[in-house]
């Protein structure tokens, strides 16, 4: 039998508003943010038969939403190149939670974004299944400890617990460099 969680109804059930918070929270309209969640949601549908790991859903949801950002960033800083000048008047755009100076235009900037993911995910996959799954919904979906407590039906000193650990495992991994969002 399978997990609810597991089929594409599921997973959409479960991630569409996160995902939706996660494109407004990096400056985009609702309608935009919907859309792009759309397109998030069309390619976990694609790849849902590839997936050989259950318990990492809500990582690969969201690292698909994560390079559907960084595509349509892209795309946007190419129609600005592309487009007409700005009127003097207009106001300046939104720095999309990235520094000016980070490089967006810049190869190597991009691969070692890449690599750092790359690693996350990795590092991601090797903690136990219980650390994932609170990592996801604090991380993620930016539950509280005591809503992960109700959700996973445990302590909430135990989800205290497995966040510390797993920040630990995660910075030893990836050299002391852990996200922002830790």
């Amino acid at each position: 039998m399978t997990r609810p969680d597991e089929t594409f109804e599921g997973i959409f059930a479960t991630y569409y508003r996160p995902v939706v918070r996660f494109f407004v929270a990096r400056g985009f309209s609702r309608e935009d943010a919907q859309d792009l969640a759309q397109t998030v949601f069309l390619q976990v549908f694609r790849g849902l038969k590839d997936l050989q790991d259950p318990s990492l859903v809500g990582a690969w949801v969201f690292t698909t939403a994560g390079n559907i950002w960084r595509n349509e960033l892209r795309r946007i800083q190419t129609k600005k190149r592309t487009g007409p000048p700005p009127s003097e008047n207009a106001p300046s755009d939104p720095s999309w939670g990235e520094p000016a100076d980070a490089g967006d235009d810049d190869p190597i900037h991009d691969l070692i974004a890449a690599e750092r993911g790359k690693l996350l995910v990795e590092a991601l996959a090797e903690l136990p299944p219980q650390m994932r799954r609170c990592i996801a919904l604090r991380v993620q979906q930016g539950l509280k400890y005591r809503e992960i407590a109700e959700i996973l039906q445990i302590s909430i000193d135990t989800v205290k617990s497995h966040l510390n650990a797993a920040k630990g495992r995660l910075a030893e991994r990836l050299g002391g460099e852990l996200p922002r969002v830790f």
